[in-house]
């Protein structure tokens, strides 16, 4: 569990590294490499379900397919490319790079080295069976080995492209004009094609086609990278992870245990379980959290920060309240959130929804189980940067919903890692 928990701690800089397009154009707080990775997923899922394609397959090759980057850094199309003065390099990425085919592929080939050194450097403390799965869907990814990845790859642009445009906007001489000359060279598939030319007909032009339920569903996922996590906001943490960025990340930690562990569970489920159990916060207007009963009506800031000392018990039948309250709530942001999409993929997310939360199949006891590690994990990351953070309720929420030897064993892990050396 050792060996995980060190793969984990380095996946999890993507949390916080700024893709490095958007830093090169000034974006204002930048989405995260991970939080790409999350909705990239979503857009595999969305898309892929009329494709023909393996779905589940493309969920963990858009989950996965920037692991490296913990280590290579988000390297652009441009690497290689790109001189160190910004004004030149806004002008020559304001269009997309056009090269002899010789040199592109020189240039392709040294990133490729780079990002599988990283890879290799990431996974090294992973058991062999890990280690391959890993290299296995990177290496997929990377050369396009599978009609799957092929898909994935061109999913990948259009994340891009419509993170560009929620950006910057539609105007017909912003930096999106670099994606769309890209796109018009890389989009093979039919489903993409369709999709790519429903977002330029509906966000440029204002006119209707058949998938605007598609980019509008997409765009609201999207809006996930900007919400954060009200446990962590609650406790007045310094830029708090995202609802994405947990996402994300609890989909690979669910995906590395299943792998390690060799566990029978249905991987395709439990990754899309995972990436829509706070979908619902895309759109709520207000967090959520076991703290908002006890703490309605208290102003006094010492007194609510005594009661965040705390993990909050409530009676069975307080509990029971609470969480059918909050399930209601969240239901009904879910179903909003959907009532766009057409009926299959629609009734697909609620039934997986609703299933993870009720607890339903071993799935959703699994993915519920980790999302329990996830919390403690990027607590213990706050509590190790800031010792002002205060982790007890942390352990205590650990222990007393954890109902799995594979939690107690990375707790275990956990205590050991971050309380080296402590008393």
């Amino acid at each position: 569990m050792n060996r995980i928990l060190r793969f984990l701690l380095d996946v999890s800089k993507l949390k916080t590294m700024q893709r490095t397009g958007w830093v090169w154009r000034k974006v204002k707080n930048p989405e995260t490499v991970a939080e790409h990775s999350f909705r990239a997923a979503f857009f595999a899922w969305i898309l892929g379900a009329s494709s023909g394609l393996r779905v589940g397959k493309m969920v963990e090759l858009a989950l996965l397919h920037d692991v490296c980057e913990a280590f290579a850094g988000d390297l652009t199309p441009y690497y290689g490319m790109v001189p160190e003065d910004a004004k030149a390099r806004d002008l020559m990425t304001s269009r997309w790079i056009r090269l002899p085919q010789q040199k592109k592929k020189a240039l392709q080939e040294k990133r490729e080295a780079l990002e599988k050194k990283a890879l290799l450097k990431l996974i090294k403390p992973l058991g062999e069976k890990a280690q391959r799965a890993v290299f296995s869907l990177w290496q997929e990814f990377e050369y396009g080995l599978s009609p799957e990845a092929k898909f994935v790859r061109q999913v990948d642009k259009i994340e891009a492209m419509l993170q560009g445009i929620e950006y910057f906007g539609t105007g017909r001489e912003t930096v999106v004009k670099s994606w769309w000359e890209q796109i018009e060279e890389l989009i093979e598939h039919p489903v993409i094609a369709k999709f790519v030319k429903g977002i330029e007909h509906h966000l440029y032009y204002k006119e209707r086609t058949d998938v605007d339920n598609l980019v509008d569903f997409l765009t609201t996922v999207g809006k996930l990278k900007r919400k954060p996590r009200p446990i962590w906001v609650l406790r007045k943490v310094k830029n708090p992870s995202s609802e994405a960025n947990h996402a994300f990340m609890l989909g690979l930690m669910c995906w590395l245990f299943i792998k390690e562990r060799s566990m029978k569970l249905n991987m395709e489920k439990v990754l899309k379980m995972s990436i829509c159990s706070r979908l619902g916060f895309a759109v709520l207007p207000e967090p959520l959290t076991r703290y908002d009963k006890v703490l309605a009506g208290i102003t006094a800031p010492k007194t609510k920060e005594q009661i965040l000392k705390g993990w909050i018990r409530h009676s069975i039948k307080e509990k029971e309240q609470l969480s059918l309250a909050q399930y209601k709530k969240e239901r009904d942001a879910v179903k909003s959130v959907t009532a766009m999409l057409n009926p299959p993929l629609k009734r697909e997310i609620l039934l997986l929804w609703d299933e993870f939360k009720k607890n339903q199949s071993p799935e959703a006891q699994f993915v519920n189980q980790v999302q329990i590690l996830e919390q403690l994990f990027q607590a213990l990351e706050y509590w190790s940067q800031d010792k002002n953070f205060v982790i007890e309720p942390w352990w205590e929420m650990g222990f007393e919903h954890s109902a799995s030897d594979l939690n107690l064993d990375f707790m275990a892990a956990l205590k050991e890692h971050f309380y080296r050396g402590k008393k």
